[in-house]
C-alpha cells in the first residue's frame, strides 16, 4: 500500500511538470527562436519560475490567499496566455515539432531517466535529515501552512521568515498541483532539480555546440 501510493506521488508530480512544461513551450518558443528545440529544454524551469512567481505575488500584494485554489487559477491562467500564443503561432509551432520531434522528445526522455534515477538514489536514503535537509523543510512546511506572504517563521514565533524563500514556494507549489504529501515532495524535488539542470545544461550547449555527443557530456 506504501509502495502504490508513493508510485501514484511521483506519477502525479511528473505528470505536473510534463503539463507546466508543454504548458509553457508556447512562450519559451517565442523567447527562444534561436535555439534548435526552441526553448523546450527551458520550458520546465520556465514555467516553474513563472508561474511561482505571479501566484507569489498575488499572495503578497494581498490580492488572493495562497492555496490549492489559487496555484490552479493562476496556473490555469498562464496556460491560457500560452495557449493564446499557441494559437498565434500555431503553424511555426507544428513546423517545428514536425522536424525536431526526436530531439523534443529525446529532450522529455533524458529529463524523465534523471528524475527516476535521483529518485532511485533518494529510495536509498529518504530520511530528511542530515546538512541542511532539516531546516529545508521546515521551511517548506511553514510556506505550505501560510496563506500570506512572507511566510510566519516557525524558529522565531510571531516573525516572519527573515530569509530568501522563494525556492522553496515553487517546491510548495508544485506540492499543491500535484497533491502529494510533503516529505514526499520534498524528496522529488531534490530529484527534479537534478533533471532540470540536466535538461537545461543539455539545452544550452546543443544550441552552442549543435553535437548531442557534447551535450551529453
Amino acid at each position: 500500500m506504501i509502495m502504490n501510493s508513493e508510485l501514484l506521488a511521483l506519477l502525479a508530480w511528473y505528470g505536473t511538470l510534463l503539463l507546466i512544461g508543454w504548458g509553457s513551450f508556447p512562450l519559451a518558443f517565442t523567447l527562444f527562436r534561436h535555439f534548435p528545440d526552441r526553448g523546450f529544454s527551458f520550458s520546465k524551469t520556465l514555467g516553474l519560475l513563472l508561474t511561482t512567481y505571479f501566484i507569489w505575488m498575488a499572495s503578497s500584494l494581498g490580492f488572493t490567499q495562497y492555496h490549492r485554489t489559487t496555484c490552479f487559477v493562476v496556473t490555469a491562467g498562464f496556460f491560457a496566455a500560452n495557449g493564446a500564443i499557441a494559437l498565434f503561432k500555431r503553424k511555426q509551432i507544428r513546423k517545428c515539432i514536425s522536424q525536431q520531434w526526436r530531439l523534443i522528445f529525446g529532450l522529455e526522455g533524458l529529463f524523465l531517466i534523471f528524475l527516476l534515477g535521483a529518485v532511485l538514489i533518494r529510495m536509498y536514503n529518504p530520511d530528511l535529515t542530515g546538512a541542511e535537509k532539516e531546516a529545508d523543510f521546515t521551511l517548506l512546511n511553514a510556506i505550505l501552512h501560510s496563506t500570506a506572504f512572507p511566510p510566519k517563521d516557525t524558529w522565531f514565533a510571531g516573525a516572519a521568515i527573515n530569509y530568501y524563500y522563494f525556492g522553496y514556494v515553487i517546491w510548495a507549489t508544485v506540492i499543491k498541483l500535484s497533491g502529494v504529501i510533503a516529505p514526499i515532495g520534498c524528496n522529488l524535488a531534490l530529484a527534479t532539480i537534478v533533471a532540470l539542470a540536466v535538461s537545461n545544461s543539455f539545452g544550452l550547449v546543443y544550441r552552442l555546440t549543435q553535437r548531442v555527443s557534447y551535450s551529453l557530456f
